[in-house]
């Protein structure tokens, strides 16, 4: 009697070696599901993004219709949510800027003081303009961007070029 027992007992507990193979088990399968977790985070976070731009950019065209022109900042369209990854969106009405990327406002100033440095429209590889409207885009992740679109840090912007007709990731334009 006192052996069937003592079977009973033993049966019911695991052993070292069953524990960690379960362990291994569990180990794989998070190494393997994480990975697909944070990629569809990311994708879910570029989406929300894209249609964020979207809708702004279908502000900013309703503002042109009334005031026959670009606001200067976002700020006048009233409350603009953070992008997802927490930053605000950066705005800039190009309908102020020369050819050669000045501020139309500091065209022709002279005098011994620097203006204040502005923000410059972005750029394609090719350096040129991404947008001849306004430049609307997220810092991504990173929360950084370069001028440049091949610079590392903008290559995982969410931007809008072609004066909307894309809308991504920076790395795919």
């Amino acid at each position: 009697m006192r052996e069937l027992r003592y079977a009973r007992s033993r049966s019911r507990a695991f052993t070292l070696i069953e524990l960690v193979i379960i362990m291994t088990i569990l180990g794989v399968i998070m190494s393997v599901a994480l990975p697909a977790y944070e990629n569809a985070k990311h994708k879910a976070r570029m989406a929300q993004c894209k249609a964020d731009i979207v809708m702004i950019s279908q502000r900013l065209e309703k503002y042109r219709a009334f005031n026959y022109a670009y606001p200067d900042a976002l700020s006048t369209l009233g409350a603009v949510d953070p992008d997802p990854w927490g930053n605000d969106y950066q705005y800039l009405n190009l309908d102020n800027y020369t050819d050669k990327g000045k501020l139309e406002k500091d065209k022709g100033k002279g005098g011994g003081g620097k203006p204040p440095k502005a923000p410059k429209p972005r750029k394609d590889k090719n350096l040129k303009p991404l947008n001849t409207d306004f430049d609307l885009f997220s810092m991504g992740p990173d929360g950084d961007y370069k001028e440049n679109l091949s610079a590392k840090v903008s290559r995982d912007d969410c931007i809008r070029a072609n004066d909307g007709t894309f809308i991504g990731l920076a790395d795919d334009y």
